[in-house]
């Protein structure tokens, strides 16, 4: 049987980042596309071998060992900040972002939606700040 696809789910570039107060940020369109709400829970999972690829799982309701989204005006968010320092992430210096790749294949493993982070990073545009600065 051949179906046709809803392309709707490929349609949005689901990503986070890690803001500058460590705290993981989801766009508004990933937090629409991933229907998320304060109720719901997230936990982070690391491949040891291979890529060492980091991985999210969203869970409805409280579980152990995860994060509350959180929502602050229209921005949903995760109280990431002791992780990423844990992991060593340069936030403050770059701009550390994931792509969210759906990974349906190990939802029943993991007991939620399941998203591998892609991650990429820039270098935050310090001469920009360093003009603000002189400017005051």
């Amino acid at each position: 049987m051949i179906s046709l696809l809803d392309i709707g789910q490929y349609s949005v570039k689901l990503k986070a980042t890690i803001q500058q107060t460590g705290r993981l940020g989801f766009t508004a369109e990933t937090a629409k596309a991933l229907s998320l709400t304060n109720q719901m829970h997230v936990q982070f999972a690391r491949d040891d071998e291979g890529d060492r690829a980091l991985y999210m799982v969203l869970r409805e309701g409280q579980v152990d060992n995860s994060f509350r989204v959180m929502k602050a005006g229209q921005y949903f968010y995760l109280p990431t900040k002791q992780m990423f320092d844990a992991f060593g992430e340069d936030y403050i210096n770059k701009v550390v972002m994931f792509d969210l790749t759906p990974i349906a294949s190990l939802d029943a493993q993991f007991g939620g939606r399941v998203y591998k982070m892609v991650r990429r990073e820039l270098y935050r545009n310090k001469q920009k700040e360093s003009e603000a600065d002189m400017a005051k």
